[in-house]
């Protein structure tokens, strides 16, 4: 069927989302191997890591002809201080600094993101599949979250054709939707084929259909007139 639009199931679905670039990345293949390492040839005036030492002094700059090692400037808008913390300077009177993004990720990205245990799996049945990915995804949500990481399950669609008609809902934290393999081929692969509908839908929503933003606890006011960029506290009129 031409109109037919078909996907693969490789990625992870979890609420909530915490996405972050991994640390010491290193290049791959298509095919998931390393790659040879790349060795591009040394400027003669270049920078030494020293500054990512903590409590090392700031970048060294070293001439290859006469191997004499001098101290670099230090920048005035960031540099580490004494204990090997960053210490950012004002960009203006208001205060707003370099924004920091080095505790981004999953657990201050500290730490990898778990891989959630299956609690569920769901075979394809031959016709629409959407019910029973959707009482799966149910039943993980029914769990208790782990406390340790956030988790309740993952729903594992196992290797096959399976069909759907419309929307996927996760609404509740912690649920994963997990297919098999990353390939095209139904055989070793999840393959999920969307239903030809008048209106096009989405595969997974996420989060629940009402368009009102649900609150926990009450409500208090900001009472700074400026929070200046970079700044991680604020002044609130009841801390309650």
């Amino acid at each position: 069927m031409p109109n037919l639009r078909r996907f693969s199931i490789a990625l992870v679905i979890a609420l909530p989302a915490a996405l972050a670039a991994p640390r010491g990345a290193e290049i791959v293949s298509a095919k998931g191997g390393t790659s040879d390492a790349l060795t591009l040839p040394t400027p003669a005036n270049a920078y030494s890591p020293a500054v990512f030492a903590k409590g090392k002094p700031g970048l060294s700059r070293e001439n290859s002809a006469s191997s004499v090692k001098t101290p670099a400037p230090e920048s005035k808008w960031v540099h580490y201080n004494s204990q090997g913390t960053l210490v950012y300077r004002a960009l203006d009177p208001h205060g707003d600094k370099i924004m920091d993004f080095s505790t981004a990720g999953y657990e201050q990205g500290a730490k990898s993101i778990p891989t959630a245990p299956v609690e569920a799996t769901v075979s394809p049945s031959g016709g629409d599949d959407t019910a029973n990915i959707q009482a799966a995804i149910a039943t993980v949500s029914a769990l208790t979250v782990n406390a340790k990481t956030g988790l309740r399950g993952a729903v594992l669609l196992e290797p096959g054709s399976f069909t759907v008609s419309g929307s996927l809902t996760i609404a509740a934290s912690g649920v994963v939707l997990r297919g098999s393999g990353d390939g095209s081929s139904p055989s070793t692969n999840t393959v999920v084929t969307l239903s030809p509908a008048a209106t096009p839908y989405p595969l997974v929503v996420l989060g629940t259909s009402g368009n009102e933003p649900s609150y926990v606890g009450s409500s208090t006011f900001i009472t700074d007139t400026y929070v200046p960029a970079g700044r991680l506290t604020v002044h609130v009129a009841s801390p309650a």
